[in-house]
């Protein structure tokens, strides 16, 4: 069985009410941006690569991912919510580097950043060196991430930002003619649609003349399950979208010993799923009726608990193979979390231009996820397996659950979301 995963986010930066300094700077292709971006700093370079460094962040973008799941859930729509926390967490503190006074403290602390108790260089160097694992090549995970700057040809920048999200945050830049609405698009689209391997298509729908910045995290992700469903298995079974709606979804079946148990404390069943690569998945059932107060409940804390449960027991696990993606106007959710000013008149993105002539104007996330029963090359030992003569009652995914993922090392949250309906694409 694997998974995939897709994601991009994307912040553009416009004018302010403040004009632009648009003199003496004349961008010839990629080159100026891109001169920055070889100069390494080497007080920045992978620093120390202690897993202390990520682990510092670890605990706040948990809780952000969850403050930000609530805030996109509680709408109350019935379309599926996915996204990834760690993406849009990375790409605002990216942001932060140009952000100063009250403008940066709310992106800090929206984030979930303690301000006082973490400095600036220690939120930064915990996004660096998380980045540098998530993209390890010798890890077992098949896991990629970055950041790109779209950059308008009007937009004089100052070398230390430059310098900053590049040391930090690993950012490639690219000059970009804004004026040029369709052509400017185009290159963007591209450009995820490219390093997503096709997974995210046609994130932008349309880019503003006036636009300076348009800022780019992708993560995409693919993992393969220690034990593999067989494909022989899998049958065409029911889902209860809600009381009055079922739809016909491919259900894929795994017998054995599963990590699986009842929660004492939230109305759910939770199912783990470990990866080859040191990555988990957590499946939450809720209780019939109950999704609301697992929404609720969901935390750190939480989530620190399913981790250290291991509780195994033979039974028959079902759960739906299906591809979904989901689309969300983040500027709304993100205002709701306490960062307002970066999206106003009186942002202060100074540490970009010298100026306060800089506002965030829009900010798309767009996530795909994939489940299907392609296991591991390695998978002989696990697929034979000796089954009882009698497997206790089973864990069928046949009504709405939620789906979280879960990086072991960098303790982070990757991934996460509520499954309504496996056949909404």
């Amino acid at each position: 069985m694997r998974v995939v995963l897709s994601l991009c986010l994307v912040v553009s930066v416009l004018q302010g009410a403040v004009q632009c300094d648009h003199h003496h700077q004349n961008h010839n292709g990629n080159h100026k941006h891109q001169d920055h971006h070889e100069k390494e700093h080497k007080e920045h370079q992978h620093p120390a690569m202690d897993k202390r460094a990520c682990h510092k962040i670890a605990g706040a973008n948990t809780e952000f991912a969850f403050n930000l799941y609530k805030q996109i859930a509680e709408s109350g729509s019935s379309d599926n919510v996915f996204f990834s926390p760690l993406s849009i967490s990375t790409a605002m503190s990216m942001l932060s580097l140009g952000a100063r006074s009250t403008t940066k403290d709310q992106i800090v602390e929206g984030l979930g950043l303690n301000i006082t108790n973490t400095t600036d260089k220690e939120i930064h160097e915990g996004f660096h060196h998380l980045i540098h694992m998530l993209n390890d090549a010798n890890s077992d995970l098949q896991l990629n991430t970055g950041n790109v700057l779209f950059i308008s040809e009007d937009l004089k920048m100052l070398p230390t930002f430059l310098e900053d999200v590049k040391n930090y945050y690993e950012s490639n830049a690219f000059t970009t003619d804004f004026k040029n609405e369709e052509e400017a698009k185009k290159q963007i689209n591209d450009h995820v649609e490219k390093k997503t391997n096709g997974k995210i298509v046609d994130l932008l729908q349309s880019v503003d003349q006036s636009a300076l910045m348009v800022l780019v995290n992708f993560i995409v992700f693919k993992g393969k399950w220690e034990k593999v469903f067989d494909p022989k298995l899998t049958k065409e079974d029911t889902f209860f979208v809600d009381e009055n709606t079922t739809v016909r979804v491919p259900m894929m079946e795994q017998e054995g010993s599963i990590h699986t148990w009842k929660d004492r404390e939230m109305p759910c069943t939770v199912v783990r799923l470990n990866y080859a690569g040191n990555a988990s998945a957590f499946f939450i059932l809720p209780d019939e009726g109950k999704m609301k107060q697992v929404e609720e409940g969901l935390s750190a804390a939480t989530l620190q608990k399913w981790r250290h449960t291991d509780r195994e027991r033979r039974c028959s696990l079902h759960i739906p193979k299906f591809s979904i993606s989901a689309t969300c106007d983040l500027k709304k959710v993100l205002l709701k979390v306490g960062m307002i000013e970066v999206f106003s008149d009186i942002a202060d993105l100074s540490r970009i231009t010298g100026q306060r002539n800089l506002k965030a104007s829009k900010a798309v996330h767009k996530a795909m996820l994939s489940i299907d029963e392609q296991g591991t090359e390695a998978a002989g030992a696990t697929a034979v397996e000796i089954k009882p003569r009698f497997i206790p009652r089973p864990v069928i995914l046949n009504r709405p659950f939620l789906f979280l993922l879960y990086g072991d090392i960098t303790e982070s949250l990757l991934f996460m979301g509520r499954i309504n309906n496996p056949t909404q694409t």
